[in-house]
């Protein structure tokens, strides 16, 4: 058991380029009954290739092998054998008993000589190599994998990938996290929670197309019961009742506004009308964030809890509205 600690601590995240080098690697470590147990997370690099002056470290010159470990592999993915492997894969990690958390990611340069790939053969996108995880994954039959990705210049393929996915699933025991740009999603089926985080917010915020597709998406599959919201700056803004509130009312038990750097009372005030009419909520918080002054806007922290929120926050809804007339 001596190589147990060695084993957590260099196995349980997993990083490899999408190439056959390095994916029969993977399998040869996740085959192994000593450290294949202890993999955890998986990352699956695409469009990565290796910095030419770095070759000499690890002598791989010979025999095409730099580029066989360090190059994305088009023609591995697109002819199956990638599917194959990852089947493989798969069905050995759910006979130890576990879930590959998968992540589907382009690196930039690294302090380890790591940069994209220019040629276009090698190129392929995220959302392809996303599809044929997924794919790899059903076909092992084993429960979907929980899965981050971040969306970039392949946004739109990328975003119907995952609604493909989510709309292909009977049984939603996974969770997801999302990130374009500065808005980030989560989703966690265990706790049954969405969250929608943006980072570095500045300028008023409208929500994205891709938070608007997921939540649209994910009531018919699963079920919603708490929603955290996270810096967001939505002054003057109802996109927040009408793409995320409204489709969620039904189920929801707890709401949540976090850290938010400006929202107008009277915005709040309609958020709290909307969310009266939630016949199972039993939590409201509203928190703004401190380092925000603004004329006009929601100060004051708010937190309702109880089996019938209803009275309480549709008179919340309207001592904010007397609050708005004052300001004016």
């Amino acid at each position: 058991m001596a190589y147990r600690p060695f084993a957590i601590r260099f196995f349980r995240k997993r990083s490899h380029v999408i190439s056959a080098f390095s994916i029969n690697t993977l399998h040869d470590i996740i085959s192994d009954p000593h450290f294949g147990p202890h993999v955890k997370e998986l990352t699956l690099v695409v469009m990565r290739s290796k910095y030419t002056g770095y070759e000499h470290v690890f002598g791989l010159r010979e025999g095409g092998k730099e580029k066989e470990m360090y190059a994305s592999d088009k023609k591995f993915v697109v002819s199956g054998l990638y599917g194959q492997l990852m089947k493989k894969i798969f069905i050995v990690a759910h006979s130890y008993g576990n879930n590959l958390a998968i992540g589907i990611e382009k690196l930039p340069g690294t302090a380890h000589g790591w940069f994209d790939v220019l040629d276009a053969e090698e190129k392929y996108p995220e959302s392809y190599a996303l599809a044929r995880t997924l794919e790899a994954a059903r076909r092992a039959g084993v429960s979907p994998p929980d899965f981050h990705v971040e969306i970039g210049a392949d946004s739109d393929h990328m975003e119907n990938t995952i609604m493909n996915h989510l709309g292909s699933q009977d049984d939603q025991s996974f969770n997801f996290s999302l990130r374009s740009g500065h808005t980030k999603v989560m989703y966690n089926h265990r706790q049954k929670t969405l969250k929608l985080f943006k980072y570095g917010a500045a300028v008023q915020d409208h929500f994205s197309a891709l938070i608007t597709r997921v939540v649209e998406t994910l009531p018919a599959q699963m079920v919603i019961a708490k929603v955290e919201v996270n810096g967001f700056w939505l002054a003057g803004s109802n996109e927040l009742t009408t793409n995320v509130l409204r489709p969620l009312l039904p189920q929801l038990e707890s709401f949540e506004l976090c850290s938010i750097y400006m929202l107008p009372m009277g915005t709040l005030s309609s958020i709290m009308k909307s969310l009266a009419e939630a016949p199972k909520l039993t939590r409201f918080v509203f928190s703004p964030d401190p380092s925000y002054r603004y004329h006009g806007g929601a100060r004051e922290r708010l937190e309702y809890e109880g089996n019938d929120l209803s009275s309480l926050l549709k008179d919340g809804a309207a001592s904010l509205i007397s609050k708005t007339i004052i300001w004016d």
